[in-house]
């Protein structure tokens, strides 16, 4: 899913209702029923995505085409042709769209429709808003039984008369039913989040090695308008061990520099950084990005985008860099990649990171590896700790090995060797005690093992 967020903060629908929230229990499916499939028809201002709207006549108005209407999000095309979703309502916002009692608990989007005989452009737009689904019944916690399109909504008699999308979805052999079908399956095909002994490899971990946050997401200084506004972020501070300036360590297998802004200008330094692999989270599996505030011109003027680090990699040093009162990192993440400006602002005036994904809070993100990061101050956030197995599944260099006999009769051991040599596996036999490989223990294993207690080997 390409899910962009633009909140029609202009129109009645958005200025009305935003401030009240609600639990949808249903999706209802939409489509425009006009031959336009650009979301820039519906979707302003232009964020450099869209496309320029030379009629202004997008939905960011009081009333767009002089209607009461507003509905959660559009499916269509960018200006480049690919396909996005763009949210314009708050989820948990009550919509004008559905004509009906459903406006009190359906989320509705449309798809943009183009001529009804392009079927490239169909499979996009459907996959799209299967994908759609998938995240806001996970989201909301919404049976599919309760994913419905305008018309199933009319003749339930909670929505207005209208036929889509039933107009549109036979015509290349699919339905509602199929729809549903889909998003179920889809739903039971993605992955769970790992259990907490699980060995893995692609952990993300928490990329400092002294964790003291400063200020968590609810923080009153700054960052509960972040956490509270729509749509929101969950920020933390972080200012290291001490007064000094701290390395951020690459906190996964791979990361991508997607996007540097304001090095040698007037905006606060800012850098993103893209998983180049799902990576596993306490929340789940999925692509990563993460968006750091503050490190100054001297750490990060040597970076390019695209540059790409391994785990453990120095990336750069905090900072104090735009309106920071000392050194740290600001520290936000959201699943998927890197979209936009990598900001948009909230309903509480605040610039929060933009993904193609959900925003996360640190505790969802991030696990604790005990043998990288020293916890100082959590700031009473609940992150969960990677076991010693987890910690060392990461590490390239750790052999497991497994025994299945120890005897105090050598024959008996050669026995059993020779019937795991003849089922296909390799066997050796190691006598306790005999440090240097020669099959005895004797009085040279013995200063081996002094050796290595005072620290010569």
């Amino acid at each position: 899913m390409n899910l962009h967020t633009l909140l029609a903060t202009k129109n009645e629908c958005y200025i009305k209702n935003s401030g009240t929230k609600w639990t949808p229990k249903g999706i209802m499916v939409h489509s425009t029923g006009a031959n336009n499939p650009n979301l820039k028809r519906y979707v302003g201002p232009d964020d450099g995505l869209l496309g320029q709207n030379a009629y202004g006549n997008h939905w960011n108005q009081y009333h767009p085409d002089g209607q009461q209407i507003c509905c959660h999000a559009f499916i269509g095309k960018l200006k480049d042709g690919s396909i996005a979703t763009y949210q314009i309502l708050p989820w948990e916002c009550k919509g004008w769209n559905n004509g009906g009692s459903s406006n009190d608990t359906h989320i509705a989007f449309e798809i943009c429709e183009d001529d009804l005989t392009d079927k490239a452009y169909f499979d996009k737009v459907y996959k799209e808003a299967v994908e759609l689904c998938v995240y806001l019944c996970k989201k909301y916690n919404i049976d599919v039984s309760n994913v419905i399109d305008h018309s199933e909504g009319y003749k339930k008699g909670i929505a207005s008369n209208h036929g889509d999308v039933a107009h549109w979805f036979p015509k290349f052999g699919k339905s509602m039913s199929t729809f549903r079908a889909d998003v179920e399956a889809a739903m039971k095909t993605t992955e769970s989040a790992p259990e907490a002994t699980k060995e893995n490899g692609n952990n993300l971990t928490y990329p400092l090695k002294n964790m003291n946050i400063s200020q968590g997401y609810n923080g009153a200084y700054s960052h509960d308008k972040h956490s509270s506004g729509t749509p929101a972020d969950y920020p933390i501070d972080d200012c290291g061990a001490d007064s000094g300036r701290e390395w951020f360590y690459c906190p996964c297998d791979e990361m991508k520099v997607a996007h540097i802004y304001g090095v040698g200008k007037n905006g606060t330094n800012t850098i993103w950084l893209e998983s180049t692999a799902p990576v596993l989270m306490p929340c789940g599996k999925d692509y990563v990005t993460i968006q750091v505030i503050h490190p100054n011109d001297d750490t990060l003027s040597g970076i390019k985008e695209g540059q790409i680090y391994k785990r453990g990699d120095k990336m750069f040093l905090e900072g104090n860099d735009g309106n920071a009162t000392g050194y740290h990192f600001h520290i936000a993440v959201g699943t998927g990649r890197f979209t936009g400006s990598g900001w948009v602002q909230n309903s509480n005036g605040s610039w929060v990171n933009q993904t193609t994904g959900k925003q996360l809070k640190p505790e969802e993100a991030f696990w604790i590896d005990d043998s990288f990061t020293k916890v100082l101050t959590a700031c009473g956030i609940g992150f969960k700790h990677l076991s010693v197995s987890e910690s060392l599944a990461s590490q390239s260099n750790v052999l497991y090995r497994v025994q299945v006999g120890a005897f105090k009769n050598k024959s008996n051991a050669e026995a059993l060797q020779k019937q795991l040599k003849a089922a296909g596996y390799e066997a050796i036999i190691k006598v306790d005690g005999d440090m240097d490989g020669d099959g005895k223990v004797t009085s040279a294993d013995a200063r081996i093992v002094s050796r290595k207690a005072v620290g010569l080997e």
